[in-house]
């Protein structure tokens, strides 16, 4: 794989694109593209992110409140964008999907304090919410608005180690689906509705005031449509790209697309 040294701040990482010859935008479905390993992305003063810049062609980029910081991590020698679980935030107040769409997230949970604890919001007052859901260990809970816990799934490994995180939301059958590291855990999601209203997309907190994570984020993936053909292989280009261990049975376990 090409390797290209870039600047983060104060300290430099070397950044490593998916080694196969698929990438995201050969997809004409996505819609948004988040990458940390990215310093073309990335605007910040010192290690103090201002501004996460959008990869697809639609120019969804994120702005960070108080201060998330680049430069100061990484995973498999890449950037990433680091939360101190108390107030830091990105968001972006304009996109949200408005059809069936997958949201695609690599992160760790480093440290967990309330089951209120986020790593990503989608929507405002009907929303989506991924959040630990217990006050010590992060649990990969899916909340949909106005139902409760509608399911999650427990795991030994969900805190310290990174992970990639598949949702599928079906407004059409009103069903979703979770995957964690290519293994489906939910299939039997219900009550999604029609939409998600636009008010908010938010990564490291339930929303811009609550819910606040200590996590690093690398990469997010929306693509819409619903489809396993984008989403297999973005799993296969991401866990190639941050050395992420897929599920025996995941068509790009051995490699990537």
């Amino acid at each position: 794989m090409n390797a290209l040294l870039r600047s983060f701040g104060l300290s430099s990482v070397t950044v490593v694109g998916g080694g196969g010859a698929w990438a995201p935008t050969d997809s004409a479905d996505l819609s948004q593209w988040l990458d940390a390993s990215d310093a073309a992305t990335i605007t910040a003063t010192g290690n103090n992110l201002t501004t996460l810049a959008d990869k697809s062609t639609n120019s969804n980029d994120f702005t960070a409140g108080n201060d998330p910081q680049t430069g100061t991590r990484t995973h498999n020698s890449l950037n990433v964008i680091d939360f101190d679980g108390v107030d830091q935030y990105i968001e972006n107040t304009a996109y949200i999907p408005a059809s069936d769409f997958q949201h695609i997230i690599v992160y760790l949970i480093e440290n967990v304090n309330d089951g209120g604890d986020s790593v990503c919001r989608i929507g405002g007052s009907s929303r989506f919410v991924l959040r630990c859901a217990n006050a010590s260990v992060h649990n990969t809970y899916a909340d949909l608005v106005g139902t409760g816990n509608l399911d999650g799934s427990d795991s030994a490994d969900g805190q310290d180690v990174f992970r990639i995180v598949r949702h599928v939301f079906d407004f059409t059958t009103g069903e979703w689906k979770q995957y964690i590291n290519g293994a489906l855990t939910i299939n039997d999601g219900s009550n999604l509705g029609t939409t998600f209203n636009t008010e908010r997309l938010t990564y490291g907190a339930s929303h811009n005031s609550a819910g606040w994570s200590d996590m690093a984020l690398a990469e997010v993936g929306i693509f819409e449509n619903i489809g396993d053909t984008d989403g297999q292989k973005m799993e296969g280009y991401l866990a190639d790209k941050w050395n992420i261990t897929l599920d025996a049975g995941h068509p790009y376990v051995g490699g990537p697309p």
